[in-house]
């Protein structure tokens, strides 16, 4: 059990790592792929401040999810790694690259920010793992005995991981698309140049007629990313099932969203935060029904 003095020297020191990550990341993005400012809404102080605010948002996210891991050493510095880098950077430009033709980025930007971003989540992950003191393992013996144990899954299993990646996961994408993003006109003529809003059911024909389906598969290819990234998250925690089910739904809504609170030059504000109306509930129910339908074990192989 931590003190509390601890573990705010923790949460500082954490916080204060993240945003110098972050400031790094946004100074080469600015230096080397020649992006300018984003736009002035706010004074540098306030930006700063807000960044600040994010990075200590995540850190007590990210303190919350080490401490409950009954993983050690560099497995827990690999898969927090996985988590950060699969949420906050792989996910998000997998999109970007797919509607790079509807929205004007500079070349090279994603493949930078991938690096960039790479180089940042494992900076952070080293970081949290020592210093949160989770890189000792005591009773090494009995740690790497439990570690070889190997879980045996169902077909059944699958099948359902199988179809919350195909099915659940698009369905979730694409009502909260339309029915929080959409409603918003900024984002309307941000990507489709128009302030027209169709009926829920011409706008998809019209949206799967454009893309030829590839948006569909785009985003199963995402929604087997986050599974994988659900499932080793639900394997890592050692909390109750439904500890777990509400940490992995706060870090599919936070890890994404929060990123959206920071001013950026490729999105307008309006845009930003109906994206982040958009992400946070969404992605948060996306987490709760992937851990229960999915993840859960039966009841008679419950694990608590």
């Amino acid at each position: 059990m931590k003190s509390l003095p601890q573990y705010f020297f923790q949460l500082g020191a954490l916080s204060l790592t993240m945003m110098a990550c972050w400031s790094g990341f946004m100074a080469l993005a600015s230096d080397y792929l020649n992006i300018g400012p984003a736009e002035a809404s706010m004074s540098e102080v306030e930006s700063m401040l807000l960044v600040l605010a994010v990075c200590v948002l995540q850190t007590v996210l990210s303190t919350a999810l080490i401490s409950q891991s009954s993983w050690k050493g560099f497995k827990l510095i690999i898969t927090f790694f996985i988590v950060m880098f699969g949420i906050q950077f792989l996910l998000t430009q997998a999109e970007n690259y797919f509607l790079h033709g509807n929205v004007t980025l500079p070349d090279g930007l994603i493949e930078g920010i991938l690096i960039a971003g790479g180089a940042l989540s494992l900076i952070y992950s080293i970081a949290a793992v020592v210093i949160m003191g989770f890189h000792r393992i005591k009773n090494s013996e009995r740690y790497f005995r439990a570690q070889r144990e190997r879980r045996s899954y169902s077909a059944k299993f699958y099948f359902r991981l199988l179809f919350s990646a195909a099915v659940i996961y698009p369905a979730i994408y694409f009502l909260a698309g339309y029915f929080i993003l959409w409603q918003f006109e900024a984002a309307r003529l941000y990507y489709a140049n128009s302030s027209n809003k169709l009926p829920f059911l011409e706008h998809m024909q019209q949206l799967f007629s454009q893309s030829s389906g590839s948006l569909y598969f785009l985003q199963v290819i995402r929604g087997a990313i986050w599974t994988i990234i659900g499932m080793l998250l639900f394997n890592m925690l050692k909390s109750h099932v439904t500890i777990k089910a509400i940490l992995i739904a706060l870090t599919f809504s936070l890890f994404m969203g929060l990123q959206l609170l920071i001013p950026n030059p490729f999105m307008p504000t309006p845009v930003r935060h109906a994206h982040l109306l958009e992400l946070l509930p969404s992605n948060f129910i996306w987490g709760i029904v992937l851990v229960w339908f999915a993840l859960r074990p039966s009841k008679k192989k419950a694990l608590y």
